[in-house]
């Protein structure tokens, strides 16, 4: 008897013990969820907010509850200590303003908000954002240039004429027109550069739509075909 009720007493310290973590569970999900529902987000005006160049500036805030976790969407968190943040963020406009969704976490507990911003900087950085515009353009231009210059030491000055005339042509198509290549697949205003626009052309169409021949006679080969419009010789003879 003396041991059913020892059993007894084990069982039930169990059981209530059990009840009890069920219990510190419950209202530790509810006080980690009542701290994200009352969390609150500062972001910080001009000058916290530092610009990395035209395009992207960082955006400075603090959090009240420190043992919050933080992530961001659409956006880089460089940094987060102590409730304070910065994020990284694409400057889409003259100023910058827009929402930033934000993720939460505390424990088991985890919220979405969306939080707006608005940061509006001074005359002074408009005008230095003005100037950066200029001198990335440039820099972007002397880049262009460079790597202009390198093709045209791979493929001859000949193509690189070719290229300016007509950028959206590769170089080794302007290479292949420079030396008068032909090639079937190439674009029939490839072989006008070559032979220049003295040339007949001629349509027919036998039930599967427009065939187009255009045929240089002082030329071998004389004609070249497109059989289906697409501008790109198909054969010739």
């Amino acid at each position: 008897m003396e041991k059913l009720k020892k059993d007894q007493w084990i069982i039930g310290g169990v059981i209530l013990f059990a009840i009890a973590m069920i219990a510190f569970g419950l209202i530790k999900d509810k006080v980690e969820k009542d701290a994200l529902d009352t969390a609150e987000i500062k972001f910080y005006n001009f000058p916290s907010n530092k610009l990395i160049d035209t395009n992207y500036f960082v955006l400075s805030g603090k959090i009240d509850d420190p043992s919050i976790k933080l992530d961001v969407e659409l956006g880089k968190l460089l940094s987060y200590s102590n409730g304070n943040f910065k994020i990284l963020i694409e400057r889409k406009s003259e100023d910058a303003e827009g929402l930033l969704d934000i993720n939460l976490s505390k424990g088991n507990a985890i919220r979405n908000i969306q939080k707006k911003f608005s940061v509006k900087f001074n005359r002074a950085t408009k005008e230095y954002l003005a100037k950066l515009k200029i001198q990335e353009l440039k820099k972007q231009k002397v880049e262009e240039r460079a790597e202009f210059n390198r093709k045209v030491k791979d493929f001859g000055k000949k193509a690189g004429k070719i290229k300016t005339r007509h950028p959206e042509w590769s170089w080794e198509d302007c290479s292949n027109i420079a030396d008068n290549k032909i090639w079937i697949g190439m674009d029939i205003e490839m072989l006008v550069y070559i032979r220049g626009r003295d040339f007949s052309r001629n349509v027919s169409n036998y039930g599967g739509g427009n065939q187009y021949q255009y045929c240089w006679m002082d030329y071998t080969p004389s004609c070249f075909y497109d059989n289906d419009g697409d501008g790109k010789i198909e054969s010739y003879n």
